[in-house]
């Protein structure tokens, strides 16, 4: 089994977990996304395995009631929005400091990190569109749904990145940019590329949102304190 067939089985356990458990499909995905971007290079082909690959997780978790197959779609849809709005901002962060060392990257780096930024709305709209012709949707009546839900998702994508490629254009901006410690870990690597750099952005993201998850053992401790 290659690396590729590990992450992509790995992503649809998570994902096909996430619906079972169905208390917090949004997060989950979201949080699956993430991870998984930032544990690669955030470059499309990448993006596009890990959309797919939660898609199909989702399918295999999701039970025969229509009532959850809808919601559990529709928070699944949810889950990819917010994870791919990360990935965005983590693309045109890597692109800006990209543009800010020139010495070490070339103008075909840069246009290419940014063709892979334009085509993310592209990517998750074709993801979607399969997914609902072929996949669980599709049997059981629900087409019209998904479909609609996607091209809601697709469309916050794509303003997003929209506003990433109008920021991108003025001055780059000197400011803190989240997950930019994890750049030493890449240069050491040998791996410095700007989609490696976007990877490091997002695992300092993922760092943040898992430290604000509340900590279920310490609340049990306190909980039994109280008793």
């Amino acid at each position: 089994m290659t690396k590729n067939d590990q992450l992509k089985e790995s992503i649809e356990d998570a994902a096909k977990a996430a619906v079972k458990d169905g208390k917090d499909i949004q997060n989950e995905v979201r949080d699956i996304v993430i991870d998984a971007l930032a544990e690669h290079h955030l470059d499309h082909e990448n993006v596009d395995r890990v959309v797919k690959a939660v898609l199909e997780g989702v399918t295999s978790g999701i039970g025969e009631d229509n009532k959850t197959l809808n919601k559990a779609i529709e928070n699944t849809l949810d889950g990819l929005r917010e994870g791919m709005l990360k990935a965005v901002e983590a693309s045109r962060l890597a692109i800006e400091e990209a543009q800010g060392r020139a010495d070490e990257f070339s103008e075909k780096d840069i246009k290419r990190a940014i063709d892979d930024l334009k085509g993310l709305e592209a990517l998750f709209m074709q993801a979607a569109a399969d997914f609902s012709k072929a996949g669980i949707a599709a049997t059981r009546g629900t087409f019209e749904d998904l479909a609609t839900h996607a091209e809601r998702t697709g469309i916050a994508i794509g303003k997003s990145v929209s506003e990433a490629l109008e920021t991108m254009q003025g001055k780059v901006t000197s400011a803190k940019r989240p997950g930019l410690d994890d750049l030493t870990k890449v240069t050491l690597a040998g791996a410095v590329n700007i989609a490696s750099i976007a990877s490091g952005i997002l695992a300092g993201i993922a760092d943040s949102l898992n430290s604000e998850k509340p900590n279920s053992d310490t609340d049990g401790d306190e909980a039994g304190k109280k008793r």
